[in-house]
């Protein structure tokens, strides 16, 4: 079992509009973390996207996505079609991001 605290450093600037926002708080981990050699973890607390590759440790938590301060991503769920699909908890809405290989990180691609 590997352990991992969330940075400080990705403590955003900005306040919530929410009150209950306002700490980290990881809501889902992929779930075949390690068949895949990496996890994806949500903060809802934060409002981020890590990833933690496995063979990469060292490196820690990086964040491969951020979404505007509120939304919350809660859950999510990787499509047949390569997207991910993230469900907001504070913003009642879930957004589709694709993966870009240039630059590692997410793009959202649509909201709904």
């Amino acid at each position: 079992m590997y352990e991992h605290v969330v940075p400080a450093k990705f403590k955003p600037n900005e306040t919530s509009p929410y009150p209950g926002q306002a700490y980290s708080r990881m809501e889902a981990v992929n779930e075949h973390a390690f068949r895949d050699d990496f996890v994806v973890a949500v903060d809802a607390g934060w409002d981020h996207v890590y990833h933690w590759g496995l063979a990469e440790w060292k490196k820690g938590l990086q964040i491969i996505h951020s979404f505007e301060r509120g939304f919350g991503p809660h859950s999510f769920a990787f499509s047949r079609l390569g997207f991910m699909n993230v469900l907001g908890e504070y913003d009642p809405a879930f957004a589709v991001l694709a993966w870009d290989n240039t630059t590692q990180h997410f793009k959202e691609v649509a909201r709904h």
